[in-house]
């Protein structure tokens, strides 16, 4: 099914702490799904510390990072539970075409920082983020997020994101078919 399972992926109610903590999961490793920007970030984080950044997944081999948090790839209930963990889902993905990753963030409660040319993630945020240009704006976003963080995160829409809601949608389109 398009559309993420509730049961997984739910929201608990954090609040910002001290430290904002950030989070991104792909499968992929290839370069597009976001590297160049990951990889500023990580330098990035040498001198701020306004933030920690936690990456899900496999990491591309052309990049070792210093100051990023690697976990290994995960789904399901297991993934679920990692991204409850933090407050803003980031994804710098270029070109992702139909990406679940941004729902599984949503799902659990996260509002979304994403790149400008992301593909089809900008049409499924619904005003849930904020699209950011490059690592300077993607810092003016990020607190832009902070500051509202309460109301970035009421304008997640979890009927849209149901997997459930989705299969049913297609079911009567096939269905409907004459």
């Amino acid at each position: 099914n398009n559309g993420c399972d509730l049961q997984t992926y739910y929201p608990l109610s954090n609040k910002i702490s001290n430290k904002i903590k950030l989070v991104t999961h792909h499968w992929s490793d290839n370069y597009n799904k976001g590297f160049y920007i990951y990889n500023k970030i990580d330098k990035l984080l040498d001198q701020c510390k306004l933030f920690e950044f936690t990456y899900i997944g496999r990491y591309n081999r052309d990049y070792t990072p210093k100051n990023i948090r690697l976990i290994k790839p995960m789904f399901g209930k297991e993934l679920g539970e990692e991204l409850r963990k933090h407050h803003i889902y980031v994804t710098a993905s270029l070109n992702e075409p139909c990406g679940m990753h941004q729902l599984e963030g949503m799902a659990s409660g996260l509002p979304v920082l994403f790149r400008n040319g992301s593909g089809g993630i900008e049409e499924t945020i619904f005003g849930c983020g904020e699209m950011f240009k490059d690592i300077d704006d993607f810092l003016l976003k990020l607190v832009k997020i902070m500051e509202n963080y309460q109301q970035y995160k009421s304008k997640i829409n979890f009927d849209f994101i149901n997997a459930n809601r989705m299969a049913e949608q297609y079911y009567n389109v096939l269905n409907n078919i004459t």
